[in-house]
């Protein structure tokens, strides 16, 4: 059905799948989409242009549109109501719902409604700005509201780019800067008795199931390649690969925030595994699940590591520091901070070692090498 026409100074012509009414009036061009492509379309189409046409003859025409689209006439609407912080918001959802990761809608977009709705809705007025972020300031750290921010100026700057307002005053508000933490890891010794304590289920009851040794394989992987959480939780059997007797996997996708989604750089990256990790792979069962998981949870699915790392890894490492073999608690991402941090000091270039990891080699030294808080400095 690719059916086209005119009617009076109205052409009906197809724009990809839609019917669109082209026509000009009063020197000023004008387009209208109103329907599928289809027998249906082209009846609704026609009697559009109809409509349009006897209107521009009549001395009746609406220049908004309104009058000839109901989306036209919602738009109208909401650009004289002055829409508030919540109006934009919902527009910009509605107008990114197909291009977002479903991971942010999830997570990120629930923490913006989440910020909105705890002020009060008068503040939600965007001349309301300057007092808006400072009801937030007293709910919530800086580190919480950065992407809350990014959010909120990416849905304004929307609003403006289509008029719905004049300007973006969220944008010229800074939040206080973040006292950076010093970055931290484990050193080899304390990563062993990691290894360890999961291997041999040190600090776990004798009355649960649920052994800490499952997660053995994927603690140690999670050691010796550096990887995100995320990427590893990821793994199947079939990113287990050998070429010319060398052991690779392939890292090209993340588990997070209940979904599968491409990793964090878009990129493949093969990472080639020594001698102590292909042994590791090896020896590693097949644990056989639906998705064909390297490192399945103990219930067969995608490991919750939210879940996991409450569950597992804080006993575990306040156990081993209450024995004294590791110096603090820190959190399972330490591992990756721990791996990149050993690779540089055995002397690997940060070039590499940002391949490796999937990041720039900026990132690399500013947020992932940590300091030898006990080195010696030699004598002269």
């Amino acid at each position: 059905m690719t059916k086209t026409g005119k009617v009076g100074k109205v052409t009906i012509a197809i724009d990809r799948k839609n019917y669109r009414l082209r026509f000009t009036h009063l020197k000023k061009r004008h387009s209208l989409t109103v329907g599928e492509v289809s027998e249906e379309g082209f009846m609704l189409a026609t009697a559009k242009a109809q409509e349009i046409n006897s209107d521009i003859l009549m001395e009746r025409f609406d220049p908004t549109l309104a009058k000839y689209s109901p989306e036209r006439a919602n738009a109208l609407e909401v650009l004289e109501a002055k829409p508030n912080l919540n109006v934009v918001w919902e527009n910009y959802k509605k107008l990114k719902e197909n291009v977002v990761m479903p991971s942010t809608k999830k997570c990120c977009w629930a923490t913006t409604e989440r910020c909105m709705k705890s002020v009060n809705p008068k503040l939600l007025e965007i001349d309301k700005a300057p007092q808006f972020i400072a009801a937030l300031l007293e709910n919530y750290a800086p580190g919480t509201l950065r992407p809350v921010m990014g959010d909120i100026n990416a849905a304004v700057n929307l609003a403006v780019n289509m008029k719905m307002i004049q300007d973006n005053p969220y944008q010229s508000i800074k939040l206080p800067k973040k006292i950076k933490k010093p970055i931290e890891c484990y050193e080899d010794n304390e990563i062993k008795e990691i290894f360890e304590a999961f291997h041999e289920d040190t600090y776990c009851s004798k009355f649960t199931s649920a052994k800490h040794s499952h997660y053995y394989y994927y603690v140690s992987t999670l050691g010796l390649t550096f990887a995100r959480p995320e990427e590893i939780i990821a793994l199947t059997w079939n990113d287990l690969k050998t070429k010319a007797d060398k052991t690779y996997l392939r890292i090209s996708k993340v588990y997070s925030k209940g979904f599968i989604q491409t990793s964090k750089t878009k990129e493949i990256r093969l990472f080639k595994c020594n001698k102590q990790l292909t042994e590791l792979l090896q020896q590693a069962p097949r644990i056989e699940n639906e998705h064909n998981l390297m490192f399945p949870s103990i219930q067969g699915g995608y490991i919750n590591h939210g879940n996991w790392s409450k569950r597992y890894w804080r006993p575990i490492i306040n156990g081993l520091v209450s024995d004294g073999k590791l110096h603090k608690y820190l959190k399972p991402y330490v591992l990756r901070h721990s791996g990149i941090t050993r690779a540089i000091r055995l002397g690997f270039d940060i070039a590499t070692i940002a391949a490796l990891a999937g990041n720039s080699t900026e990132m690399i030294a500013k947020h992932y090498l940590a300091a030898h808080n006990e080195i010696e400095l030699p004598e002269l």
